[in-house]
């Protein structure tokens, strides 16, 4: 019934909805934010109600995060707001912190570059490529990495076993936001197809010797990628990626059963450092 209401009606549900997760959030938010930052956030939330994916996406705001040098870029009423909390409020990749010796980073799946900028800032001697293939994402991800200069470069392409074109699927996965992005390949139909590359392509195109830290978060393909050609993961010290599912799973432990490995788990991520071949 409420799906079948105005746009504007729907907003409106929603934000009364949502209100009691306002404000059971605003201490850990104002917390981790600065009471600036936090009203802000909030303030788009409320606004910008998210969570229908039929809603067109808000005026584009920039917010400043702590121990960022620069204002962050995001797009009002989608998930950018929520990928902001989950990387700043909720500190996902907390565990990285601890590492030393991070010179190249290699961020697949970078959505509008949330985890790529924490990652730049936390390493902050290091370089990073970034790869994304939906193109409004790729929009504020060049906006939002821009100012690190030749510190990020942007790919824009999908990745996945081989290289051939790839279509963006939206909508239809997990919570069908912008976050939930698939790629599968076009086929004959290559009128919206974005580049798909491999693994081994991104390493050789980009000159990399070793990649120091490797963040995958690419929403379901990386049971495709992983069980294609991984001898990539020869280049990998340090490894942290989501898994969607038990067979992605599987693939990862498959994948790396020529090496030695530090496996932890912590919440949705999967961490394997100081990856290296078994002898």
């Amino acid at each position: 019934m409420v799906n079948q209401l105005p746009s504007f009606l729907r907003r409106w549900i929603r934000r009364l909805r949502d209100l009691p997760q306002r404000f059971r959030e605003w201490p850990a938010q104002r917390t981790a934010l600065g009471s600036v930052a936090a009203r802000k956030l909030s303030w788009s939330a409320f606004a910008y109600p998210i969570g229908d994916p039929r809603d067109q996406a808000g005026p584009v705001a920039s917010i400043m995060l702590p121990g960022l040098l620069h204002p962050f870029y995001f797009r009002q009423g989608t998930s950018d707001v929520l990928v902001i909390k989950q990387l700043f409020v909720q500190h996902e990749y907390r565990r990285l912190q601890g590492l030393s010796g991070i010179q190249t980073m290699l961020d697949v799946g970078a959505n509008i570059g949330a985890a790529s900028v924490m990652l730049l800032t936390l390493f902050p001697q290091a370089r990073l490529i970034a790869v994304e293939p939906e193109v409004s994402n790729v929009e504020m991800l060049r906006r939002n990495l821009e100012p690190y200069g030749s510190r990020a470069i942007v790919v824009e392409a999908g990745v996945w076993p081989t290289s051939e074109p790839l279509t963006v699927v939206k909508h239809l996965y997990r919570d069908g936001l912008d976050w939930s992005n698939q790629v599968k390949p076009s086929g004959a139909d290559r009128q919206h197809a974005v580049a798909g590359l491999a693994m081994k392509q991104i390493i050789e195109q980009s000159h990399i010797q070793q990649i120091d830290l490797l963040k995958m978060d690419i929403e379901g393909a990386e049971r495709q990628v992983l069980l294609g050609n991984t001898d990539w993961l020869a280049h990998v010290k340090h490894l942290c990626i989501e898994l969607h599912g038990i067979e992605c799973e599987q693939a990862l432990e498959q994948a790396l059963l020529p090496y030695h490995y530090n496996k932890v788990l912590d919440g949705e991520t999967v961490y394997c450092h100081d990856i290296h071949r078994a002898t």
